[in-house]
């Protein structure tokens, strides 16, 4: 992802001040690059939106943190892959907790009643 540094550096300022259209700029210029990266990752579109949101609010409220020597794609990139890798796990734990329920269930025959072993 390419983007002239002049035009980072001041879209990191406005959005440590706060600006608003530094945040509309932002959603702009990086929406599509990083909807392409959290998507090769969560395979789904639909989740792979809440995490492009997810990871938009953390760059916006963490941009001061952003070290003057550091660039904002990296920074950002690496935000969104640790937003996938997070929402990943906690996932997987509850895909695990459906399955050991669906175990736990009692069988029934087509009659409706319990089967026995």
């Amino acid at each position: 992802m390419k983007v002239g540094v002049a035009d980072d550096l001041s879209l990191i300022a406005g959005l440590k001040q706060h600006d608003d259209y530094a945040v509309d700029e932002l959603v702009n210029q990086y929406s599509k690059p990083l909807f392409v990266v959290i998507l090769n990752y969560l395979k789904d579109p639909v989740d792979a939106e809440e995490v492009l949101q997810e990871t938009f609010l953390k760059v916006v409220g963490k941009i001061g943190t952003l070290r003057e020597e550091s660039n904002l794609w990296p920074w950002m990139k690496r935000i969104a892959i640790n937003n996938c890798i997070i929402w990943l796990r906690k996932h997987r734990r509850m895909r695990e907790k459906e399955l050991q329920l669906e175990n736990a269930l009692p069988e029934f025959n087509r009659h409706g009643y319990h089967k026995t072993l």
